[in-house]
C-alpha cells in the first residue's frame, strides 16, 4: 500500500505505508498531516489513516516507581474527517509507458478511422492489382510492403496518420523504426493469400476477415492492436 502525505503545502510520495509509520516515529510527520492512499482523493489525518503508531501507549511512574494505568497520547487536533486536497495532487505514478491519454481510456478512435480510410485510399491501385488473377503474384507482395511500411514512412506515422495528426510511439520512448513497423502490421501478411489466382480472395477473406474483427473489437476496448502488444509496445497518439 502506498501513501502520499501533505505537508509544509507540499504533497511527498508517494511512498510505502512502513515509510509513513517510521516518518511519525521519527517524527518528520506530525499526526496532524494530511496523508491520502495512492489512486484516491480522500485526503485525512495520519492519526486516522495510522492511529496504532500515533496513539501509543504512554506510562507514567507515581507512587513510588509503581506503574499506573496507561494514559494515551492524543492527536495534536481533531481530524477534519471529509478533508478534500484538490485532485491534481492525487494521482498514480506512471511507470509503465502508457501515455496519459490511455491512462484515461481515451484511445483518440476518430482520428484513427479517419487516417485508417486515408491509407486505404492510397492502397486502392495495389488492391486492385493484388485481386486480378495472376496480377495478384505481383499485386499481393506489394499490398503487403505498403501496410507493413506505412507506419514507418515518417517516423511513426503513415499518410493517413500524419493528416489525421497522429502517430505512434513506442513505451520506452526509443525512435519508431521499420522493423517496428512490420511487427505493429504483422497480421497484413494474410493479404499474401491473393498471389492464389482465383481463390485467394477466399482464403485470404478466411483469415484476414476473423482477424480485422478482433483488431476491431482490440481497438475499441484497449486502443491496441494484435501488433501493439507483440514484441515493442506501441501505442497511437495525438502529435
Amino acid at each position: 500500500m502506498e501513501y502520499y502525505v501533505f505537508k509544509d503545502g507540499q504533497n511527498l510520495g508517494p511512498m510505502p505505508d512502513q515509510g509513513v509509520i517510521d516518518g511519525l516515529r521519527a517524527g518528520r510527520y506530525a499526526p496532524n498531516d494530511l496523508g491520502c492512499r495512492v489512486g484516491e482523493t480522500r485526503w485525512q489525518d495520519l492519526s486516522i489513516l495510522f492511529p496504532f503508531e500515533v496513539q501509543r501507549p504512554a506510562y507514567t511512574w507515581q507512587d513510588n516507581g509503581r506503574n499506573t494505568a496507561p494514559a494515551y497520547e492524543q492527536p495534536r487536533r481533531q481530524p477534519q474527517a471529509a478533508y478534500q486536497q484538490p485532485a491534481p495532487l492525487v494521482y498514480q505514478p506512471n511507470l509503465s509507458g502508457m501515455p496519459e491519454s490511455y491512462l484515461k481510456n481515451d484511445y483518440n478512435l476518430l482520428p484513427r478511422w479517419g487516417g485508417i480510410i486515408i491509407d486505404q485510399l492510397i492502397a486502392i491501385p495495389l488492391i486492385i492489382m493484388a485481386v486480378i488473377p495472376f496480377i495478384g503474384i505481383i499485386g499481393a507482395p506489394l499490398l503487403v510492403l505498403y501496410w507493413i511500411s506505412r507506419d514507418a514512412l515518417m517516423g511513426g506515422q503513415s499518410v493517413g496518420k500524419r493528416v489525421a495528426g497522429l502517430k505512434v510511439i513506442k513505451a520506452d520512448g526509443s525512435p519508431f523504426t521499420w522493423s517496428d513497423s512490420v511487427k505493429r502490421n504483422i497480421v497484413y501478411f494474410g493479404f499474401l493469400l491473393l498471389m492464389i489466382p482465383f481463390y485467394g480472395w477466399f482464403f485470404s477473406g478466411l483469415i484476414n476477415g476473423p482477424l480485422g474483427l478482433v483488431e476491431l473489437i482490440m481497438i475499441i476496448s484497449g486502443g491496441r492492436r494484435i501488433g501493439d502488444r507483440m514484441g515493442t509496445e506501441t501505442y497511437v497518439v495525438r502529435v
